[in-house]
């Protein structure tokens, strides 16, 4: 929490938030996660702001340090052994660009996290597998859905993947902690994603009951959907757990919950998956 970012926007503003921040350098090391340390401290707005400014610096130096932001000829490569390099073949399947195209349209991720790795990732792998530059990339990948409930640093037209701001505290402003409210628009798209999908994957996901809820269908369920997900690590009972809220949450018949990481399972279950 004490990097070089974090101290130059607290210096650069205001003495009173040196408080706040040894509350957080102090505090978040007994929490699961910085977001939940935040949860705990909802009442108090500096170490709300603090917090945020840590997140944003953190994730743009993770960002600038990212093997997705070195030569795109060598992205394959890099990605290899991550579920990255199983998800793309996965999806272009030897179509041609447009083919490609107009497939991403029928794909969408809900993506909890604050980076924007997976979006600038098919940018770059787009651009190397089909030999396109960066800008007809983007454009290719554009009806690819992407939806961050937490909101992120911003808009890769706006702020470079990999670019290190100084000014954490703009970027910080479009963050979002579990306990703000969620935008409408964004609770709006949440709801089409669900509502549209015939098959639901959960790639790395905790199946946190706050970020359940955001995603919540049973509301409005009119077809059953089916479901897969992982949990590597995660208990027999645990997984049953999971498998019984998936199957109430979303009508799925036997919800696939695989004691897998993301690689593991996007590498023996790609049929399954990808089949209509």
């Amino acid at each position: 929490m004490r990097d070089t970012l974090l101290q130059e926007t607290i210096y650069r503003y205001s003495g009173r938030y040196s408080d706040a921040a040894e509350i957080v350098a102090r505090g978040v090391q007994g929490a699961r996660s910085i977001d939940e340390f935040l949860q705990s401290h909802a009442d108090n707005q500096e170490v709300q702001e603090v917090g945020k400014w840590a997140i944003a610096s953190k994730i743009m130096e993770a960002e600038r340090t990212s093997r997705l932001n070195g030569d795109s000829g060598s992205l394959f490569k890099n990605v290899s052994g991550t579920w990255y390099g199983q998800l793309f073949p996965l999806l272009v399947g030897g179509k041609n660009k447009h083919e490609f195209a107009e497939s991403l349209a029928n794909v969408g991720f809900v993506v909890f996290n604050y980076d924007r790795c997976l979006e600038w990732f098919f940018v770059v792998a787009t651009s190397s597998y089909f030999s396109v530059d960066f800008r007809e990339a983007a454009q290719l990948v554009g009806k690819l859905k992407v939806v961050h409930p937490y909101g992120h640093l911003g808009k890769l037209a706006d702020i470079t993947y990999g670019h290190l701001s100084l000014d954490v505290s703009a970027v910080a402003k479009n963050l979002r902690t579990y306990t703000e409210t969620t935008d409408n628009d964004v609770q709006d798209e949440l709801d089409q994603l669900i509502h549209r999908a015939t098959k639901l994957v959960f790639l790395g996901f905790a199946y946190h009951q706050m970020n359940m809820q955001l995603i919540s269908y049973s509301h409005n369920l009119q077809t059953s959907k089916d479901c897969f997900g992982t949990a590597s690590g995660m208990s027999d009972p645990d997984r049953e757990y999971v498998r019984n809220m998936l199957s109430d949450e979303y009508g799925c018949p036997s919800p696939n919950v695989a004691n897998s990481t993301c690689f593991e399972f996007l590498r023996d279950y790609q049929r399954s998956i990808s089949s209509d």
